[in-house]
């Protein structure tokens, strides 16, 4: 993140509500990190979980909840979402499947 010239802000937890087999575990769960640049305080006074629990779709493609929320606390200003699957109106998408 520090790398693309982003500051950590947060993270969500995502429960997939679905088993994902692993060597280890069986991974529910996927760690979704938020950065910004500057300050990045939210426009809106609004609290989330930090735990949302929607079923997965394809293959690492995060659930559209999370966009929405960013959406709704930051009115204004650039959206970046890394290692996308796929492109939503209002945001740059990086990754290979875009």
């Amino acid at each position: 993140m520090e790398a693309w010239g982003f500051e950590y802000k947060t993270n969500v937890i995502w429960n997939k509500l679905k088993h994902n087999p692993g060597y280890y575990f069986s991974m529910r769960h996927e760690l979704l990190l938020i950065g910004g640049k500057g300050s990045s305080r939210p426009d809106r006074a609004k609290l989330y979980p930090s735990v949302i629990a929607e079923e997965r779709t394809e293959h690492s493609v995060k659930p559209g909840k999370i966009r929405e929320m960013i959406d709704e606390l930051y009115t204004w200003g650039e959206r970046i979402e890394l290692f996308a699957r796929e492109e939503t109106e209002g945001w740059e998408a990086w990754g290979n499947d875009v």
